[in-house]
Parts: structure tokens; C-alpha cells; sequence
């Protein structure tokens, strides 16, 4: 752990890369309600859930391949770009539009995003510094991708708990639009 700061500074790509990831991983805090809010503000039933699950899995599944040609073509930095830009229009769908196709598209888009985020994360941190230190990369971007991960739904909670959940989509899509302007000008 003492290593952490210096191997962090050891590549001048990977402090900012591991902010984007931070700030993007906060914005998880969402997640767990997108479909609690789907069927609340709709009055969707529980099939229509199921098929909203299908969507999100679906575009997980089949963008994966998707994700996988671009990054291998261009680069994971574009997937990431893509995928943050995804994840925040998914977001924004869900939040004021609220017909049944509108929130099947969300959904559609919240599971392609994720996936082409999952994606270029993990390759994207082989790319910085040398192959002797990639192990502990590795474990720093999964330790702080962990611990944030594990914060950010009961912070979620707590947000909706006092303001509602277009409170938490809000601030989920602030820090993605953070992580996003961070990834553009800060990780080459």
C-alpha cells in the first residue's frame, strides 16, 4: 500500500485514468434504482421489469462485441469516451421520459454503456506504465473501483431517502459528466 502514491505517479496517463474510473464508479450509485424507478413512476409491471432486465442484459451481451472490435480498431480510450457519453443520454431517457419504449430504450443503453465501460477499463489499465508493475495497477484500480463501488448505493440511498430519485440520476450524472470532461482532457 505504501507503493500506491509512487506507482500512481510513476505514469503520468494513470493518476487520470484512475480519477475517471473513480468519479465514473461513484456514479453507480444509481444503478440499484433505475428499476425501482422505472416501475414507480410508470406503474410498470413486474413482466415489463423482466423485459426491461432483458434489455439491459441483452445490450450487455451483445455490445460486448461490439465494444471489443472498436477498441481493438481504435482504442479503448474511444469505448470509454462512448460509453460514458452512453451512460449519461441512458440516464437522462430514463429520468424524463417515461413511456414504456423510452425506458426500454434507457435500459437498452445502461447495459451497453456499462458493458463498454467494464471493457475498457480493464484493458485500458494494461496500457499504462510496465508490464512489472501491471499486477499492482491492477490492484489499486480494483481496490479504489471496490471501495467506491461499495460506498456510492448506500450514499445513493441515503440521496434518495431525503430527496427522491431524480436527485440520485442527477448527481449520478453529474459525476459522469466529470469523469467524462477528466477522461477527455487529462488521460491520453
Amino acid at each position: 500500500v505504501r507503493d500506491f502514491p509512487a506507482l500512481i505517479r510513476s505514469d503520468p496517463g494513470y493518476g487520470p485514468f484512475l480519477l475517471v474510473q473513480m468519479l465514473t464508479t461513484v456514479s453507480r450509485m444509481a444503478v440499484p434504482f433505475y428499476a425501482i424507478y422505472a416501475t414507480s413512476s410508470t406503474g410498470l409491471s413486474g413482466a415489463v421489469l423482466g423485459l426491461l432486465a432483458l434489455a439491459y442484459l441483452g445490450a450487455d451481451t451483445v455490445s460486448n462485441l461490439l465494444w471489443g472490435y472498436l477498441g481493438d480498431r481504435t482504442g479503448f480510450r474511444l469505448v470509454l469516451l462512448i460509453s460514458l457519453i452512453t451512460w449519461i443520454g441512458a440516464t437522462a431517457i430514463l429520468l424524463v421520459l417515461h413511456s414504456p419504449v423510452a425506458i426500454f430504450l434507457a435500459f437498452f443503453g445502461l447495459g451497453a454503456s456499462q458493458s463498454g465501460y467494464m471493457m475498457a477499463t480493464q484493458t485500458m489499465i494494461l496500457e499504462f506504465g510496465n508490464r512489472e508493475e501491471m499486477p499492482m495497477r491492477i490492484a489499486i484500480s480494483s481496490s479504489a473501483e471496490g471501495i467506491t463501488s461499495s460506498i456510492s448505493p448506500i450514499l445513493g440511498g441515503l440521496v434518495a431517502d431525503a430527496f427522491g430519485y431524480p436527485a440520485v440520476f442527477g448527481i449520478s450524472i453529474g459525476f459522469l459528466v466529470i469523469g467524462l470532461v477528466a477522461l477527455v482532457l487529462l488521460v491520453k
